[in-house]
């Protein structure tokens, strides 16, 4: 079981923004899509250094008897909001639950938030707005322990449907909007979604459970369990039905990453927990090669055995790039 300690132990912050912050070219002639003002006043320096007619502070000029401008720097506060899909199939999982990887990706935005200065907040939502696991726009240091903990306490059975009802608590400035889902709905509901959230910056997390990706091996009558309903069904299942069924799937990803490239966002599709340790086992294959040559200092047959050997890791766990 996940646990807040476990999660602490592995947070770093990371880099994140707005993709359009201002809408002129001319420094100091936009409206600021920060909070306040978006500038902040720093000091008085020689116009030398800043050529900005528009800036002169004529009492330090005249003071001094030389130009002198008036210094600014950003005030960059970016609210990020995280709307998180909390419906019955966030306790499916094989080695980590949907909900705890959902935990793990609040706390890292939130850290990552507190870090910069930047406000977050999160939303979560069954067939309907979830008051336990929703958390205004905050910038607190510790806000990260709260939402997780929140997070992997909630228990639910309801089933989706609610995230078109999120847009009452949108913040009124173009924020970061970070939508986390398993994305098994139709790319019609998402794109009911999408234009309730327009004018923000969307970045879509699809996650889905290895035992929802790979179909069974087994021909015949296999039972399949829902795991937003718990209702089970017999399937008869053979090689056409098997082809029928993994093309579908297929065709259903690729109408929803086209839906969120349309209306030009982002959907980033989270391997399942067996393509992730892989990805986990390469990366610690390259690292490990790159601290015995840094010591050793490895022939270049070697090294380059050890880069291939690194990258042949996730390839074999079936992680492949689609684009």
């Amino acid at each position: 079981m996940l646990t807040i300690q476990t999660i602490e132990s592995q947070l770093a912050d990371f880099d994140y923004g707005l993709g359009e912050l201002s809408r002129n070219l001319r420094n100091g002639m936009h409206r600021s899509l920060y909070r306040g003002s978006g500038f902040n006043f720093t000091r008085i320096a020689p116009y030398e250094q800043d050529p900005d007619a528009r800036r002169i502070d004529w009492d330090a000029t005249l003071k001094d008897m030389d130009l002198r401008v008036r210094q600014f720097v950003e005030e960059k506060d970016i609210a990020v909001l995280e709307i998180d899909d909390l419906s019955g199939s966030v306790h499916f999982g094989t080695a980590l639950t949907k909900v705890e990887r959902i935990a793990v990706i609040r706390a890292a935005f939130a850290f990552s938030a507190a870090k910069h200065r930047d406000r977050y907040g999160a939303i979560g939502v069954t067939d309907k707005i979830e008051p336990a696991v929703t958390f205004p726009l905050g910038a607190y240091k510790d806000y990260y322990r709260t939402v997780a903990e929140a997070t992997l306490a909630f228990k639910t059975s309801k089933p989706g449907g609610g995230l078109v009802e999120v847009q009452n608590l949108l913040p009124s400035t173009p924020s970061l909007i970070v939508l986390v889902s398993d994305f098994f709905d139709s790319a019609e509901y998402y794109e009911r979604v999408l234009r309730r959230l327009h004018g923000h910056e969307i970045v879509g997390i699809a996650l889905r459970d290895l035992r929802e990706t790979v179909f069974p091996a087994t021909k015949g009558i296999v039972r399949f369990r829902d795991i937003e309903s718990g209702k089970e069904r017999a399937v008869w299942l053979n090689e056409k039905r098997i082809t029928e069924l993994k093309k579908k799937a297929q065709e259903n990803r690729d109408a929803l990453t086209d839906l969120f490239r349309e209306h030009g966002h982002d959907l980033i599709w989270l391997p399942g927990d067996g393509e992730s340790r892989s990805i986990l086992l390469g990366a610690a294959a390259i690292a490990a090669v790159g601290v015995i040559d840094d010591v050793r200092g490895l022939p270049a047959l070697p090294k380059l055995l050890g880069q291939v050997g690194a990258a042949l890791i996730p390839v074999l766990g079936g992680v492949r790039v689609d684009n």
